[in-house]
């Protein structure tokens, strides 16, 4: 249930894989600069966490790809004797994955602080879910694998709260198809300036 591949992380996969869809739908909805920026910018987290469930990086190595597999070395990246093709072309894979995940964040400029202050329901699916996300990585990554506690612990443990993790963003994903990015940062303002009701 817990191994690769399993129930738990197929659940997970087909999950990020609605992320990304959900996104998809919140960028033809909403066209304005910012708003489709940020559906943008969460497409490509949610695909880029359905290629984690894969494992895609472990075929990409030169095990599977041979010569044009890449490797995650920086010798290899260095080397005057590595072959110089596969390099470019990992290295332009490579910065055009860094802009995708950095120029969208830029454009949409999302007010995270302000939206947590505010108590915003799509914020607190975000920070809920990435918590558990965390967590998981921690449990295995940090104290799991023989460490702290065994494999056979800390497995279960990384799976269901990563699971758990998908489960609180979804709802969030969902709420900005109905409310985008701008109108939400908005009614986070007008709450925050709002004056406190006096008895």
């Amino acid at each position: 249930m817990f191994n690769e591949g399993g129930i738990v992380e197929t659940i997970q996969l087909f999950s990020w894989a609605l992320a990304a869809l959900l996104a998809i739908i919140m960028a033809v909805r909403h066209r304005a600069r910012r708003n489709l920026a940020f559906a943008c910018w969460l497409a490509f987290l949610a695909i880029a966490c359905a290629f984690r469930e894969l494992d895609t990086h472990i075929y990409l190595n030169p095990e599977t790809l041979g010569n044009w597999g890449v490797r995650y070395r920086i010798d290899w990246w260095l080397s005057p004797q590595a072959p110089v093709m596969p390099r470019i072309v990992w290295g332009t894979i490579g910065i055009a994955t860094l802009l995708a995940a950095i120029l969208p964040l830029i454009i949409a400029r999302p007010r995270f602080f302000v939206l947590l202050r505010a108590r915003d329901h799509v914020m607190l699916c975000f920070a809920a879910g990435a918590a558990l996300i965390l967590f998981g990585y921690a449990a295995d990554d940090l104290i799991g694998r023989g460490l702290i506690v065994s494999r056979e612990i800390s497995k279960p443990i990384e799976e269901s709260a990563e699971l758990f993790g998908v489960f609180a963003i979804l709802p969030g994903f969902a709420l900005l198809i109905k409310s985008p990015l701008l109108a939400r940062q908005d009614a986070a303002r007008l709450r925050l300036t709002k004056p406190a009701k006096t008895n």
